[in-house]
């Protein structure tokens, strides 16, 4: 014995064949821009973290000097250059001397500006590439020689 299939109607009678398509047609558009959007926010969030990664190597690398001079500005432009992806723009690096006195170790400040590509996107956000500032610190402890 066959099973008849029935046909499913509505309450006003008219038949539902055909809907489903009709909306993943419609809601589609909508559900490729929530994941355009989740990429951007995450390529976003992943810039800013790299910049704070290289502000914080080259504010690590300086205080190992100790002392303001050149080799010290070369290497953690360096060290911050291997964590940006991009272009290191800016970078200042600022130095307090530790007080022996007061027994308050020194700290070296470092601001840069990491300036990365887009990947896949650059129509969505009008541009391929961003910078973003970063600032980091480092201590210099008192007790050791430069």
């Amino acid at each position: 014995m066959r099973c008849k299939r029935r046909r499913r109607t509505s309450r006003s009678g008219v038949g539902e064949a055909g809907l489903l398509s009709t909306e993943l047609a419609l809601l589609m558009p909508v559900l490729v821009l929530f994941a355009l959007i989740a990429v951007y926010a995450v390529q976003v969030q992943r810039h800013g973290t790299r910049a704070r990664s290289a502000a914080d190597a080259a504010a690590r690398t300086a205080a190992l000097y100790g002392a303001p001079d050149a080799g010290a500005s070369d290497a953690a432009r360096n060290a911050a250059q291997d964590q940006c992806l991009g272009e290191i723009s800016t970078l200042d690096i600022t130095w307090t001397a530790p007080d022996e006195a007061a027994l308050r170790p020194g700290h070296v400040a470092v601001e840069l500006t990491c300036t990365e590509r887009y990947g896949g996107i650059a129509a969505m956000v009008g541009s391929d590439e961003r910078s973003v500032a970063s600032r980091s610190v480092s201590v210099l402890e008192y007790w050791r020689e430069p």
